[in-house]
């Protein structure tokens, strides 16, 4: 209350509430077919690390029971939650590298301070690396016009397609000839028979020739 002289105001409270702080986050992780990779539920922490086309469930814990909860992703981006008593829920699927924070706000209109930024890193899917064992190295054909190849492909998801490029003399076309795969593998190594009988050579004509690999990334490629 306040006092002036003889005269007096009635007696006032005043209550100090808490602001809502962030006491546990988790979240689950559903990565993108291509990787075939089982889904990963409750890992700890507001740090994510996945590759890209990921979903992510997060659930975040507060100290006092919520009016709202968000995500901010920058000055304009936000990405409200669901909120139920002290727990908030919200998904998203990884595009990009990005930072954000949690945004709380308890029924009194109180928000929390100073919130912690945590990042998203998005797996950066490197190509498939190749090599050509056999011949590897520049050739001539014989009489049977058939060339023995044996290659080897990597991948950190799996390899899904292997192929021979060409190019007769100075065709400037490439040509596409496949190698059949009987699975998708991190490791393939294939040996085909690679008949050029129906080409047409003529006496002279060179046919330059590498192998390409490709992953099954139907996201970033």
């Amino acid at each position: 209350r306040v006092q002036a002289h003889d005269a007096q105001t009635e007696t006032c409270t005043l209550t100090v509430r808490p602001r809502p702080m962030v006491t546990r986050m988790v979240h689950d992780a559903h990565f993108p077919a291509y990787t075939r990779l089982a889904p990963r539920p409750g890992q700890s922490g507001g740090d994510i690390v996945a590759p890209p086309g990921t979903s992510i469930a997060l659930q975040i814990e507060s100290s006092i029971p919520l009016k709202k909860a968000w995500l901010q992703f920058d000055e304009t981006t936000r990405l409200s939650a669901r909120v139920d008593g002290h727990t908030a829920r919200v998904e998203f699927t990884i595009t990009e590298n990005q930072r954000y924070t949690v945004g709380l706000l308890d029924p009194h209109q109180i928000p929390n301070k100073d919130p912690v930024t945590y990042r998203i890193v998005s797996l950066e899917d490197r190509p498939p690396e190749v090599r050509l064992l056999r011949p590897g190295r520049d050739s001539e054909l014989g009489e049977s016009m058939q060339v023995a190849l044996l290659a080897e492909a990597h991948d950190d998801y799996g390899v899904a397609q292997m192929q021979v490029r060409y190019q007769i003399t100075d065709d400037p076309e490439e040509h596409v000839l496949p190698i059949p795969l009987t699975t998708i593998a991190k490791e393939q190594t294939q040996n085909h028979t690679w008949d050029l009988s129906a080409l047409t050579l003529l006496p002279g004509d060179q046919v330059t020739y590498r192998v390409r690999a490709y992953d099954n990334n139907n996201i970033s490629g």
